[in-house]
């Protein structure tokens, strides 16, 4: 059996798997003494792709993934991993909910003013920004 390069790195090591943060949101090995709004800050506002998102919302309003995907430049899939994690802190709304939305029904995304202007106040203020 050949291994790629990320397999044989992580093979038997937990930890490093854990470095990896193929879950969207900045690993806690790298944000040990973080507190909880600033590492959301940082999992929002630490990718180059999620704060292009943030950016177009703002400046278009709502959009479906299929419109941010063509105005961004990004695939389907790493788009639709960003939405999620967005999403799931707070710093998007989707229209319909998860648990109201119906197969094969197109979703709308909104940018979340108030969370964001939280984030970037949080982190900010963390830094020294502010």
């Amino acid at each position: 059996m050949i291994l790629s390069t990320c397999e044989k790195w992580c093979a038997g090591n937990t930890a490093r798997r854990g470095a990896l943060g193929h879950n969207g949101v900045v690993p806690t090995v790298l944000r040990p003494d973080m507190p909880p709004d600033v590492a959301d800050a940082v999992s929002v506002l630490g990718y180059a792709a999620r704060v292009a998102i943030l950016g177009y919302l703002h400046e278009h309003g709502p959009a479906t993934r299929g419109q941010l995907t063509a105005a961004l430049g990004l695939g389907a899939k790493n788009t639709q991993f960003h939405l999620t994690a967005l999403v799931e802190l707070g710093a998007l709304a989707r229209d319909p909910a998860l648990e109201d939305a119906r197969r094969g029904q197109s979703v709308t995304y909104a940018l979340v003013p108030a969370r964001v202007a939280e984030l970037h106040a949080a982190l900010g203020k963390h830094i020294g920004a502010l």
